[in-house]
Order: structure tokens, then sequence, then C-alpha cells
């Protein structure tokens, strides 16, 4: 989201060097507002969540970023500078509720738009698998915009495992969004049937699960890659990675799309390489 206004509301209360030190924009997960607070305006951090509160009435409470991404499972904790003192919130997108608690889960509301138009490819009748699966986002939104599909999604952190299962519940799909527990290179072995896409949002390490992906998709199957990759030239070596494991597992492939999806840093982006088999 957009700051819009914010400036404008603190443009009296902070100095026009502080100002320059304001971020661009913030992140609103449900009632939780989450903004980078820069150490040059830190000690403003509290005007800084009131301007953010009285922009966005629905706003409860305002979290500062605490770190950069941690662990195996790159969460990236937050702290509550001001509201209501909880990380836990309610998230709604294209039509799915999500609980999540931002300490405990890695999610990003900016893939919204990445998950909805995968969505939307997906039709009737389709067995999907979701590796890095979190708290269920493209699970859940996939299985809304299309009822009569089964989905299989794959989740290796216990506590965003834990809330998947209950979103699930919350959103009534049990019927065909199923949580499996573990690492999607030995949970792809639990999965009672060979699948007509794959999806892998994990793109710092999606490269190393190319074998299981390719092992439990079927031909004609799509499988949506997601990797990070340099501006100056974002897509060499994602499709170099797809064309080796290809390679080792005899699979012939012929890409769809690719597109970068976000920029991820003032040298990188986030790509994805949407990718058929052919054989």
């Amino acid at each position: 989201m957009q700051y819009g206004g914010l400036k404008q509301i603190l443009a009296g209360k902070l100095k026009p060097r502080e100002l320059e030190h304001v971020t661009r924009s913030f992140d609103v997960i449900g009632s939780i507002a989450v903004v980078e607070v820069r150490p040059e305006v830190q000690k403003h951090e509290g005007l800084i969540a009131d301007a953010i509160m009285k922009l966005n009435p629905n706003v409860r409470t305002v979290c500062a970023r605490a770190g950069k991404h941690e662990g195996e499972f790159r969460v990236r904790r937050v702290r509550v500078i001001a509201g209501k003192k909880t990380t836990k919130t309610v998230y709604v997108e294209s039509g799915v509720r999500m609980e999540v608690d931002l300490n405990k889960c890695y999610f990003s509301p900016r893939l919204g738009h990445e998950r909805s138009r995968i969505a939307r490819q997906v039709r009737a009748g389709e067995r999907v698998a979701v590796f890095f699966a979190g708290i269920g986002p493209y699970a859940l939104v996939i299985a809304r915009a299309q009822p009569k599909v089964v989905v299989y999604a794959m989740e290796l952190n216990t506590r965003a495992f834990d809330y998947m299962r209950r979103n699930v519940l919350l959103n009534n799909m049990s019927d065909r969004v199923f949580p499996i527990s573990g690492d999607c290179q030995h949970a792809v072995e639990l999965l009672p049937e060979k699948v007509d896409r794959v999806v892998m949002p994990l793109p710092w390490r999606a490269s190393e699960f190319l074998d299981a992906a390719l092992a439990v998709a079927r031909r004609g199957a799509m499988i949506h890659y997601y990797a990070f990759g340099p501006i100056t030239d974002p897509y060499r070596k994602a499709l170099s990675g797809v064309r080796d494991a290809c390679e080792k597992n005899n699979r012939a492939f012929a890409v769809l799309e690719k597109r970068v999806v976000r920029p991820y840093s003032p040298r990188e982006h986030q790509v994805v390489i949407d990718f058929k088999l052919i054989k």
C-alpha cells in the first residue's frame, strides 16, 4: 500500500530531512499494518504509526519490521509499536479468510496478484500440488476459484502447517484441500496420484526441489517455478536450473511464460517461469 497522504500528515511533525527517510509503502495484513522504520526516524515511530492508523481506519495494530528474514522458514519478525499488542490477525484475499501470526509464519500480501493469476489458470478436475504451502494462501485461493479441484498442500514449518489446517476448516475446504506435513522431498511420496500442476513459491530454495516436482507431475502438467535473478538478466539462472533438472529426469518441457513478479532488492528481481511438461 502506498503512503498517500502520510508524509502530508507528518510534514509538520518531522523535519524535511527526516521525511526523506520515511519509507514509501507498507503492508496491511488484516488489521495489522507492517512498516519499515529506518534508524534515522526510529525515534518518531510512534508518530509514523499514528499517521498510518489515521489513514487506515481498519488498522488496529502497527508493527515495525524487527530484522531480516531468519532461519529455515524465512520468518521476518515484527514488533508492535502502536495499537493492540498482537501479531495475530485474519487476512482476506480473493474471498478467502486466513489466520496468521506474523512472528511465527512467513506471509506476504504482495503476492496476492500472483496467487490470483495462477488460480485463474486452474481447470475443473485438476490435481494440484503446492510446495512450501505456508498458511495455505495459494492452495486456498486456487480452491476458491475452482471448487472442482483437489489440492495437496505441503509445509514443513509445523506452526505454519497448524495455521493452514485451521484455515482449511475456516473456509470449509476440507473436501478439496489436503494439508501434508513435512519436507516436500518426502511429502510428495505421500501423494496418492500424479498431479496436473505444481506451484513452487519459494524462490530462494525452489531449485532444490525441482526433482521432486518432476517426479510427481504427469505428462502435460504445468509447473510454476519461482526464483531470484539479477535485474540485468533475471531469467537466465532460473531457466538454466529448469533445463538441467529436466535433462537429468528425462523430461521435455516448453516455457509458456516468464515474468518478473516483483523487485526484491536493488539488484534482484523475483521471477516466475511457467513451463509445461511435454514428455
